[in-house]
C-alpha cells in the first residue's frame, strides 16, 4: 500500500484508539495476517478492530472502486481510499455503531491535515461471533512533485551588430 493509504489507515486507528481505549484490540491488515487472531474460529474472543483498504493496488476506476488515484491538472492527484472497520465480539453492536459514525468522521492524516470520511454506512453481519461492518470512504488531494535537473551555469555571449 501506498504512504498515503498508510497515513490514512493509522488516522482511523488513532481515532478508534482515542474513542475505545486500551480495552479493544485494533488490528491492521499487516500485523492481523502476521499474528492470525481474526480467524472466525479462533480462541480469542474479545473485542477488536480490523481496519483494511479493500484492493490497494486497484487504481482502474470501476463501479466498485476502493482506492483511487485520479489526476486533475498538473501534479495534482485526488486520492480516495474505501476502508472498512470490522468490528468483532462486542457487546452492544449498535452502541459501538453509533460510536463510529462521530468517530471516524474526521481524521488526521500526517502532521497537519485532516480530512473528513464519507459514505458511512454499517452493517451488522453475523449474530453469532458479533460483527459489525463500518464502511467510510476518504479523499484528499495530492501533489506529486518532479525532480527538475536544475541548469549548472548560464553564460552570455554578447553579440556586436555591424551596419
Amino acid at each position: 500500500m501506498g504512504k498515503v493509504t498508510n497515513e490514512i489507515i493509522a488516522g482511523v486507528c488513532t481515532k478508534l484508539f482515542d474513542e475505545f481505549g486500551e480495552n479493544c484490540k485494533i488490528y491492521t491488515e499487516n500485523s492481523a495476517r502476521k499474528q492470525g487472531r481474526l480467524d472466525s474460529k479462533s480462541p480469542l474472543r474479545e473485542p477488536n478492530f480490523y481496519v483494511s483498504c479493500k484492493s490497494p493496488a486497484s487504481t482502474k476506476r470501476v463501479k466498485d472502486r476502493y482506492f483511487t488515484n485520479t489526476q486533475l491538472l498538473g501534479n495534482r492527484y485526488l486520492r480516495s481510499a474505501s476502508l472498512c472497520v470490522e468490528c468483532r465480539w462486542f457487546e452492544d453492536w449498535q452502541d459501538v455503531l453509533d460510536r463510529l459514525f462521530l468517530c471516524v468522521e474526521y481524521i488526521p492524516v500526517g502532521k497537519d491535515v485532516v480530512i473528513r470520511g464519507n459514505s458511512m454506512q454499517g452493517e451488522h453481519v453475523d449474530d453469532k461471533d458479533e460483527v459489525l461492518n463500518f464502511f467510510v470512504n476518504y479523499e484528499m488531494f495530492v501533489y506529486h512533485e518532479e525532480e527538475k535537473i536544475k541548469m549548472n551555469k548560464l553564460i552570455r555571449e554578447e553579440t556586436k551588430l555591424w551596419h
